[in-house]
C-alpha cells in the first residue's frame, strides 16, 4: 500500500513539474531591443545614422553622442526621434570636423533607459570654401 502510494505521489511530482508549461503568456510581452543599422553620410559637420527601436511602450527614442566613449542622456549630447518602436533615420548636426565621435541609439520603455552597442566614426576634413574651378597656365616651373 506504501509502495502504491509513494508511485502516485512521484506521478504527481513528476506531473506537476513538467517543463512544458501551457500557461497562458503575455501576448504583448515583446522582448525591447535598440540597435544601430548603418552610419551613412558622414561630413565635416554631421552625420547620418540609421536605427531601429523594437519594443512596446517606447515612450522616447534618439540619439546620443559625445566624444568620450560610453555617451548616455545624462553626460553626452542627444536628439529624440519621438516615440513608439519602428526604424528610424536621424541626423546629427553641429559636429566639429575631423573629431572623433562615439554614437548609441537610446529608448525609454516603462521608464527604463535602453541603449544599443556603440558605435564610433570620424567627421571628414572640413574642406576650403575658396576651390578655383578652372584652368591655370603655368608659365614658369620657377613658381611651382
Amino acid at each position: 500500500m506504501i509502495t502504491r502510494f509513494s508511485i502516485f505521489l512521484s506521478f504527481l511530482m513528476l506531473i506537476g513539474c513538467s517543463a512544458n508549461d501551457d500557461s497562458p503568456q503575455n501576448e504583448n510581452s515583446e522582448q525591447e531591443s535598440v540597435s544601430i543599422v548603418e552610419i551613412i553620410n558622414i561630413s565635416s559637420n554631421s552625420v547620418t545614422i540609421e536605427a531601429v527601436v523594437q519594443g512596446n511602450e517606447i515612450t522616447d527614442k534618439g540619439l546620443v553622442w559625445g566624444t568620450t566613449s560610453n555617451p548616455t542622456l545624462e553626460n553626452s549630447e542627444s536628439k529624440s526621434d519621438g516615440s513608439g518602436a519602428g526604424n528610424f533615420t536621424a541626423t546629427i548636426t553641429g559636429l566639429q570636423s575631423k573629431t572623433g565621435y562615439f554614437v548609441r541609439v537610446y529608448a525609454i520603455s516603462n521608464g527604463i533607459t535602453l541603449y544599443s552597442e556603440e558605435y564610433s566614426f570620424t567627421s571628414s576634413t572640413l574642406c576650403d570654401s575658396n576651390i578655383y574651378d578652372g584652368y591655370v597656365l603655368l608659365l614658369s616651373l620657377i613658381h611651382i
